[in-house]
């Protein structure tokens, strides 16, 4: 189970949440494995969060600050992925209530959705790369309406600011 691609180069802290259940049925058997992985570059490549193996059955939620784990301004995919090495037993597993949770003072100044201190190519970027898209309301590139999609009205306000530099219009 692999999640889209999430643009969080506008976020200042993120985390990771999710409920996990993973249990085997037959108890006298060896060889199964969730595996929570992440990649920062489109799924070119992964790095593990957990490795789990089949315990009691239960729901355990987890949860991981993104911001330790990898350097802002990323992208960012999660995948969950089940195996079981053992042909006679079966293994179950469940993913539930996954979110990401973005943590943000907001642009520096109007436009600056990277927080780089100017409003340029960069901020235009992440907004196009996000263009048509939900992000979390008044967060990033939603610079007007706070509406949480981003579109044309948040293109106007960018372009209106381009070339400013905080603190001087």
């Amino acid at each position: 189970l692999t999640s889209p691609t999430y643009d969080l180069s506008f976020a200042e802290s993120v985390r990771l949440s999710y409920a996990r259940w993973f249990t085997q049925v037959t108890d006298d058997a060896t060889g199964g494995l969730l595996s929570v992985e992440y990649s920062t570059d489109d799924g070119k490549s992964w790095v593990t969060l957990e490795n789990v193996s089949p315990g009691p059955e239960g729901w355990l939620h987890r949860e991981w600050n993104l911001t330790e784990l990898v350097t802002l301004g990323f992208t960012f995919q999660i995948r969950f992925r089940v195996s079981n090495s053992d042909i006679l037993t079966a293994v179950e597993a469940g993913i539930d209530a996954v979110r990401i949770d973005i943590a943000n003072c907001g642009p520096t100044c109007i436009g600056d959705v990277n927080n780089s201190g100017q409003v340029d190519l960069d901020d235009l970027q992440v907004l196009l790369f996000n263009f048509g898209n939900p992000v979390p309301p008044g967060l990033g590139p939603d610079l007007a309406g706070m509406d949480g999609l981003v579109g044309l009205p948040d293109l106007q306000v960018l372009l209106f600011h381009f070339g400013d530099v905080c603190g001087k219009p």
